[in-house]
């Protein structure tokens, strides 16, 4: 595949202002489905743009959560893709100069939720190559891991 199909295909979605809601859904299925690491951002970023990075990571969280494990695959893929970094000169999807009601981009709960439900598609899977997936995207820091419980005695 020629590396300028993908920008060809998402180009007309990113120059766009909004993009209608019907969309969110088939943008984040095309993005789980999509078995290449590099490609699956093309449906990702234009649906970071249009519907928020919160709405983007918390699907792609349900997709994990719920998902077969070829959905689960595909949304371990597409995670990295909706840490996109935005630019205000990158799409119109930004309001007058440049900026965005900051809750469409607020994830630090999703990303809890992500690692939670990480860590428990980790010890359930019974596919060695699922909990490779998982595993190589958990972080390496202890620090990432929210603390133990406190113990009652």
């Amino acid at each position: 595949m020629p590396a300028t199909l993908p920008m060809r295909c998402v180009k007309p979605l990113l120059e766009r202002a909004s993009l209608p809601e019907e969309w969110f859904a088939p943008l984040m299925a095309a993005a789980v489905y999509d078995p290449d690491p590099g490609f699956c951002r093309w449906f990702v970023e234009p649906a970071v743009y249009a519907f928020g990075r919160r709405r983007v990571m918390a699907a792609l969280v349900d997709y994990l959560r719920i998902g077969t494990d070829a959905e689960r695959a595909g949304a371990v893929r597409a995670w990295y893709s909706a840490h996109v970094p935005l630019r205000a000169d990158r799409t119109p999807a930004y309001g007058p100069g440049g900026v965005r009601d900051p809750a469409l981009d607020e994830s630090q709960d999703i990303k809890a939720a992500w690692l939670e439900t990480s860590l428990r598609v980790f010890a359930e899977a019974t596919d060695l190559q699922m909990r490779h997936r998982v595993l190589l995207g958990l972080p390496t820091s202890r620090a990432a891991y929210p603390p133990p419980p406190e113990r009652t005695t």
